[in-house]
């Protein structure tokens, strides 16, 4: 009998531990993304301030690091002042470093002297802001250098912030602010705890009334299960001997009948396949063709055929023996298969050649393509057993309808083609 109440109780206690875990991860999220918008306008307000409290000594140190190298920009003449000029804006504020970055995505300046030079043109914050939009990223940091001192275990929002030129509105700098926001994250987490508590303890409830619930009806459940149980014992016996009797005689119909379609199945199968490479083989491909020629007489389109033959396959054979000989057919025909697109068919024809349909042919030029991706992947050779073997093959091409109308003049012609190439 189904256990109903132990389902329950298992499922629904875990329903209730995912839904409230489920439930404070999206109030943190939520919180989180309110905590970088707001955080991302305080740090573009505060750019902005800065920006026009320092503007001369910004712009006049901007002008003067453009011409100046990369390795050069921590000797620049007007760093100490501009350093000292940042941190008296933001000494009473929760920002802990401030990168500026040129159009070239060079640090010309950074409150952590060794970061000025780096290239951070590849960022993707530098790339938002170089186009005109702020762009921010909440990141756990266990160690920060901050403007005097190296802080640990700290949640920082860096806010990448363009800063435009006055009057042109172009972009002339970037400005990277490192903000401290490690109380209000602290905060978020702890609000999380509260309502992931609270939202539990609600549904713990719920879980506790429909408990009951259930096991009353699990009771109902059983005293039903027993009642039909003892129905159907008492028709079990007649009923096996029966079902044993027919199970025999199925048994014995099914193997004979699967037998005889597996037969089928197979002579089905090696009517129309190579029994070697598993591909079409003549006859299917005669079929397929002229299904493709049908097609191509409607919607005006060209299809092409492609005879190919190996070039000496009997020494492979006569120096390596046929099963080798038998491995490089299949390794042929697996890699014109592969060459192939959609709808396109390859076959072996026999022996060592192979005849290939390409279908909804524009030119002339793209049979000739497929040939030569084909004869290029054959003359790189083939891994068969422990011989490394190359060979070179020939292919005959015919166009439908320059070069025949039906099947058997185009597959003709190919073989022809394919002995003048030769």
């Amino acid at each position: 009998m189904f256990r109903l109440l132990r389902h329950f109780a298992l499922t629904g206690l875990a329903v209730v531990l995912v839904a409230a875990a489920v439930l404070g991860g999206i109030y943190r999220s939520v919180a989180e993304r309110s905590l970088v918008a707001l955080g991302e306008e305080n740090n573009t307000s505060l750019t902005l301030a800065m920006a026009n409290a320092l503007g001369p000594t910004l712009a006049s140190y901007l002008e003067a690091a453009h011409p100046i190298p990369t390795a050069d920009l921590q000797s620049h003449a007007n760093l100490p002042a501009l350093r000292a000029a940042v941190l008296a804006h933001m000494r009473d504020v929760n920002v802990v470093k401030v990168k500026v970055y040129d159009l070239a995505g060079r640090t010309v300046f950074s409150t952590e002297a060794k970061q000025i030079g780096e290239d951070k043109r590849g960022n993707a914050g530098f790339q938002a802001a170089l186009a005109g939009r702020a762009a921010s990223e909440l990141t756990h940091r266990d160690r920060f250098s901050a403007f005097e001192q190296v802080i640990e275990d700290r949640d920082v929002l860096s806010t990448y912030i363009p800063l435009h030129a006055t009057g042109t509105g172009r972009v002339q700098a970037v400005f990277e602010i490192y903000s401290d926001v490690t109380p209000f994250v602290q905060k978020i987490a702890r609000t999380q705890w509260l309502v992931t508590t609270a939202v539990l303890g609600v549904l713990l409830l719920v879980y506790a009334v429909l408990f009951a619930v259930v096991r009353r009806a699990e009771r109902i459940l059983k005293a039903q299960y027993a009642e039909r149980e003892a129905a159907e014992e008492a028709l079990a016996a007649a009923r096996d001997t029966l079902e044993q009797r027919v199970e025999e005689r199925t048994a014995a119909l099914e193997a004979e009948v699967t037998e005889r379609r597996l037969a089928e199945a197979r002579a089905n199968y090696l009517a129309h396949h190579d029994e070697l490479t598993g591909l079409p083989n003549r006859m299917l491909f005669m079929s397929k063709l002229q299904q493709a020629i049908g097609l191509a007489g409607r919607t005006g389109h060209s299809v092409a055929v492609l005879f190919l033959d190996l070039d000496r396959f009997k020494n492979v054979n006569d120096s390596l023996g046929h099963a080798a000989g038998d491995g490089l057919l299949k390794l042929v025909g697996e890699l014109c298969a592969k060459e192939l697109r959609d709808g396109d068919v390859v076959a072996r024809s026999g022996g060592d050649e192979f005849i290939i349909c390409l279908n909804h042919v524009a030119t002339a030029e793209q049979a000739g393509g497929a040939a030569r991706r084909i004869l290029a992947g054959i003359s790189r050779g083939f891994d068969v057993g422990a011989h490394r073997l190359h060979v070179n093959a020939s292919i005959g091409i015919t166009l439908y309808p320059a070069d025949g109308a039906d099947a058997e003049t185009l597959v003709r012609n190919a073989d022809t083609a394919m002995y003048h190439a030769k």
